[in-house]
């Protein structure tokens, strides 16, 4: 196996390897260390499906044992996708030795680059190498002007194919989670892999629930359930180390695995956010030794589950009665405080999104092995699979009470194909209507609006920069009800940006070819020194919103500066006159 390593984890592990050729490229990896905000990770990325692998906390300890890391990370990784074990033998074997080589190939390591940007969004809440690079491969990619989706995951699976055995087989759990609610219940029943990490079945918990995993946690083994609300686990599973000062008995979670106590204990309490003291009654109903399913798998549910800071299940039966009872004085506070939280009742069909990982690729079509909506829920009134057709019949009827919030918050989830969400639509009081991607909302505003869009839209371009070096900008389009945008961000860490407005019947190629004029000016032109003064008489930027910081900054030459800074850039130049021109960020200024 050849291993193609960038610059920096060359220098990280102090070597300089020679260009090497692989014989192809399901054999062919690449790797990239980041060393960043406090986090130091390795990235590997398969060539011919992008299937990627994660070593996190890469200290020199564990970069001296990489390539052993690596195989063994990538071995776990499949495993908990429930790839048969023989299959993943079978692929190491042939893989051989690994052979280091110098990383040349633009095109993939664009890629990789894209893949290590979408790491980062993973390590915002694993921790684990396995779930961090499940997380990964879960992403959906396409590559410059071409329509084929790649899914690292479904593509890494359709490759292991070749060896004439069947890819999926593992052993798994179905579970029953009951949230005690006092006689109101919620019920959830999931089939589970053997190996899923108690970190990733609690965000798979989080989903089926609709929680908002803003709380502490923790996992509880049983022999017997007591009926003692209070009873003493016989093993403790918590967060941290942090945790131990409160309970020192207990044992940290991190890396533990399901099949680590199961079957020795079969039932199971998972407690959620300490404060409002939720209790999950989780029971392994079912031992599946030679399962191939496509794993994990949301098999049915019943009742409603609570909002978020309801106040227990006390709270909650006092919200209940509130929301239903139009007379009550808080009546329309409780039911509006609800919407903000985005709390809705259960909807099969949404969790089953959330929990199954359904991609847009297979057209929301049921995975094999997953029950129907009909065989599990029939007396259950549900809303269709096109949740973008429920949004746009609400706009249509609704035309002056609706509006949208462009974010891509990490949490939001596609309710019409399960991908990470970019758009939120509301109804102007804070009332979410429904989350959407940009293909599936594009979709949507173009039939609103009749507006044209592409059939193929790069999700990446490069541009040589001022030292002849590419420099490499995600793309987005977006249509809106009076026009459509396209907008070009750089990879880096400068961030500069290029936008581009058009009507409704605008040409996506004409609209390109400004953007790309508008970017290669971004390129040639810099007003800033390396201190942070204006080199001559002018400087143009933009306001720019940073989510992180939750604060407006003034963006000059792609770099951020606060009002502040700006305030003590002008101030240098004392006794000037001062020109301030305000214009549309599609708009050019001379």
């Amino acid at each position: 196996m050849v291993l193609h390593i960038t610059k920096k984890l060359a220098d990280k592990l102090k070597i300089s390897p020679p260009v090497q050729i692989a014989k192809d490229e399901f054999h062919s990896w690449r790797a990239n260390y980041v060393q960043e905000s406090g986090c130091r990770f390795v990235v590997f990325m398969n060539d011919a499906s992008r299937f990627t692998i994660v070593i996190n906390d890469a200290k020199a300890a564990k970069l001296k044992k990489l390539p052993e890391l690596f195989i063994q990370t990538l071995r776990d990784t499949l495993l908990a996708r429930g790839v048969n074990p023989e299959v993943i033998d079978r692929y190491i074997e042939e893989m051989g030795d690994i052979v280091f080589s110098k990383n040349s190939d633009r095109k993939k390591t664009a890629q990789l680059n894209k893949n290590t940007d979408d790491t980062w969004w993973a390590l915002r809440g694993l921790t684990d190498d396995v779930d961090i690079s499940l997380s990964v491969n879960e992403m959906m990619y396409n590559t410059s002007g071409s329509d084929d989706v790649i899914i690292p995951t479904e593509k890494m699976l359709e490759m292991l194919s070749k060896y004439g055995l069947p890819v999926r087989k593992c052993r798994a759990f179905d579970i029953k989670v009951r949230l005690d609610l006092d006689g109101k219940d919620a019920v959830r029943r999931l089939r589970v892999p053997a190996n899923i990490t108690f970190e990733r079945l609690h965000n798979l918990l989080q989903n089926s629930f609709e929680w908002q995993d803003c709380h502490m946690y923790s996992f509880g083994m049983f022999d017997e359930w007591s009926g003692n609300y209070y009873a003493t686990p016989d093993i403790e599973l918590v967060m941290s180390e942090e945790d131990l000062d409160v309970e020192p008995d207990a044992i940290v979670m991190k890396g533990l695995k399901l099949s680590d106590y199961v079957p020795g204990y079969r039932k199971i309490l998972y407690r959620y956010d300490f404060g409002d003291d939720w209790h999950h009654y989780i029971e392994v109903e079912t031992i599946i030794d030679d399962c191939d399913d496509d794993l994990p798998i949301f098999l049915s549910g019943e009742g409603d589950a609570p909002p978020e800071d309801v106040g227990g299940p006390g709270g909650y039966a006092e919200f209940l009665d509130i929301i239903s009872d139009p007379t009550h004085e808080a009546y329309e506070q409780m039911n509006g405080w609800a919407k903000s939280l985005w709390w809705r009742r259960f909807d099969f069909n949404t969790v089953a999104r959330r929990v199954n990982y359904i991609h847009a690729s297979s057209n929301n079509a049921t995975r094999a092995g997953t029950p129907t909506q009909d065989e599990v829920i029939a007396e259950t009134s549900v809303k269709s699979l096109d949740e973008a057709r429920f949004i746009l019949e609400f706009i249509k009827k609704n035309p002056d009470r609706w509006g949208t919030v462009i974010a891509a918050e990490p949490q939001w989830i596609c309710d019409n194909c399960g991908e990470p969400a970019k758009v939120l639509v509301d109804d102007y009081s804070a009332n979410e209507i429904g989350k959407l991607c940009d293909n599936c909302y594009n979709n949507m505003m173009a039939e609103y609006t009749g507006a044209s869009i592409p059939g193929t839209i790069p999700d990446r371009i490069s541009v040589k920069g001022r030292n002849g070096k590419p420099v490499e900008f995600d793309v987005e389009f977006l249509v809106f009800e009076t026009g459509k945008t396209l907008t070009a961000t750089e990879t880096g860490k400068r961030k500069r940006k290029a936008d581009v407005f058009g009507t409704l019947d605008d040409d996506f190629d004409t609209m390109l070819d400004k953007l790309m004029t508008r970017i290669r000016k971004a390129l040639s032109v810099t007003y800033m020194d390396k201190d942070g003064h204006i080199k001559g008489d002018k400087a143009v930027g933009y306001v720019g919103y940073d989510h992180e910081r939750g604060e407006c900054n003034v963006i000059i030459d792609g770099l951020p500066y606060t009002f502040h800074d700006f305030e003590k850039i002008i101030s240098a130049h004392e006794g000037w006159k001062v020109k301030i021109e305000f214009a549309s960020i599609g708009d050019e200024l001379d």
